[in-house]
């Protein structure tokens, strides 16, 4: 019979914690108490006419450990993917409407052309989300369209 829902199960004497599954690997394999993937996609813009500054990103649900984004400009070609890894590192890759990809240092980069950019490094992750600078350069236009999927 299995193992009733309401009352926990303990592994060598230690309850799982929230947010953890049991893992076995097998007949005759201890079992382990190991973190179960959570996501979540957060949509949201960036006008790229905004001031520099920092940016909090909220309503994740949890502390992200790994971020991947994907970016593009309304009405043009132009796009941006982006990732940090669990230590914040970040690189992106980006397509200028009139250029082949290039990879870049930043964890979203956009080229407007002739000196115009907006790009994004990453800050932190955060308790609910995650923290970004953005750096406008000039005057880029357009309106960014941001979907961000958080893992931990």
């Amino acid at each position: 019979m299995g193992q009733d829902n309401v009352v926990p199960r303990r592994i060598n004497k230690v309850d799982g914690a929230a947010g953890e599954v049991m893992e076995s690997s097998g007949a005759g394999v201890a079992e382990v108490w190991v973190q179960k993937l959570e996501s979540y996609v957060l949509a949201t813009t960036r006008d790229m006419t905004a001031a520099s500054g920092v940016v909090g990103y909220t309503g994740v649900g949890f502390q992200p450990t790994c971020i991947i984004v994907i970016a593009c400009i309304d009405g043009s070609y132009e796009f941006s993917i982006g990732i940090v890894d669990s230590a914040g590192d970040d690189r992106s890759i980006h397509a200028p409407t009139n250029a082949t990809w290039q990879e870049q240092t930043e964890f979203l980069y956009f080229d407007r052309g002739g000196g115009d950019e907006h790009y994004a490094v990453f800050t932190s992750f955060d308790t609910d989300g995650f923290t970004l600078t953005w750096t406008k350069v000039n005057n880029p236009g357009g309106n960014a369209q941001l979907r961000f999927l958080c893992l931990r």
